[in-house]
């Protein structure tokens, strides 16, 4: 009996080593004597590199969602109509899949209606003054849709979730919107059309870029997204006082008898 003992841990262990070489592990004790215990699962091993694979997988879906709903927010406040355009399209040429809330941008009718719009924005803000009437209506427009775009690329997530997003993407929005509203505000009390032009030819390359970007290339787009939002925070105050200063001033120029004889005649008896 005490040599049957010492031979079956020893039979044992010698079929443990077999399985573990055809990866089928061994899972149970050394018989009815406990011996071992259990033995090291060699088979998890494969299972442990498939979670690790599946949380890799899941990091960048969600890496993905997040930049898709900054970039599509980003852009709205840019150029909202190229922004639905573009991820219409992708969607249809299948080069992304837009989750299931958003797949509406992929059908014929709303990627017409957007390339129409999308053309009457980009005619609309080569045209000085024009282009800041323009913005001012599209406040109206473009941060909530920034908020629904958002929310929308998130799929079915959980409400609370979908609230943050809507939030955050509409905040987006807000803050590219006065970025350039407040630019092309200070540009056009420069009665000068070519830094206009400029301007607004930069805009479109800088949201087909981004749109691009967040599409493809998701962490470099985060990244630069995080530096323009530090931009804008620092720009943003300066650009309302100098808009401010400048439509004091053409206001002053523009009052009816501000330089007149009767006002100078008055400066100097003063």
């Amino acid at each position: 009996m005490l040599i049957r003992a010492m031979i079956e841990p020893g039979q044992y262990l010698f079929q443990c080593v077999i399985k573990a070489s055809t990866r089928a592990g061994c899972r149970g004790g050394a018989g009815s004597h406990g011996f071992l215990g259990k033995w090291p699962l060699t088979s998890d091993r494969p299972r442990r590199r498939s979670d690790r694979r599946s949380l890799a997988h899941q990091e960048a879906a969600m890496l993905e969602s997040l930049s898709l709903a900054a970039g599509l927010s980003w852009a709205s406040g840019l150029r909202l109509y190229l922004a639905v355009f573009i991820a219409g399209v992708f969607e249809r040429m299948g080069l992304i899949h837009l989750p299931d809330s958003l797949a509406v941008l992929g059908s014929p009718w709303v990627i017409g209606v957007a390339a129409v719009l999308a053309v009457a924005e980009f005619l609309a803000d080569k045209i000085p003054a024009f282009d800041s009437l323009w913005d001012a209506v599209h406040t109206l427009i473009r941060i909530p849709a920034g908020a629904v775009l958002a929310a929308g690329s998130l799929g079915h997530a959980d409400p609370a979730m979908l609230t943050i997003a809507a939030l955050a993407g509409g905040t987006l929005a807000g803050a590219s919107h006065f970025a350039k509203a407040g630019t092309r505000a200070l540009i056009n009390l420069s009665q000068e059309p070519l830094s206009n032009w400029a301007a607004s030819a930069t805009e479109d390359v800088g949201a087909l870029l981004g749109i691009a970007l967040a599409m493809f290339v998701p962490l470099l787009f985060l990244v630069m997204l995080i530096v323009f939002l530090v931009a804008v925070g620092w720009a943003l105050p300066r650009l309302a006082r100098g808009v401010h200063g400048g439509v004091s001033r053409m206001a002053k120029h523009m009052l009816p008898g501000s330089h007149g004889p009767m006002n100078r005649l008055r400066s100097k008896h003063d």
